[in-house]
């Protein structure tokens, strides 16, 4: 603000109008990252989508473990299929009848990928 009123005062114009471009100015890096970290997160997000196709990274429901465990795994279910999910590091597993099997993987570049081990 102050740089704003000062470089209103040494061209002429009105004090709030320096104070308005110097605002501008200042916020506009903060909302350029708030869009960089926006495609960011829509690049790779935190989980893959659910096998029925409904369900997005951000609505899965989380179901546990609600401590540390040995495999360090957090456990998901999709609100709209009932499906459950296991996730560990950049795996994500699908819960079969048989235990869990692989759904997806992260690729080099963050991106989810169907599993090459996959057995759905």
């Amino acid at each position: 603000m102050a740089v704003g009123g000062i470089l209103a005062h040494r061209r002429g114009a009105s004090f709030l109008a320096g104070v308005a471009g110097g605002l501008a100015v200042g916020m506009l890096p903060l909302l350029l990252l708030g869009v960089i970290v926006k495609l960011m997160l829509a690049w790779c997000p935190e989980r893959p989508p659910c096998v029925c196709g409904k369900c997005n990274s951000e609505e899965y429901d989380y179901v546990g473990p609600m401590h540390k465990t040995e495999d360090n795994a957090y456990y998901y279910q999709c609100p709209h299929c009932g499906r459950e999910y296991r996730s560990q590091g950049p795996k994500f597993d699908l819960k079969t009848a048989h235990g869990y099997s692989p759904y997806m993987q992260k690729s080099k570049w963050q991106r989810w990928k169907r599993s090459t081990q996959q057995s759905l």
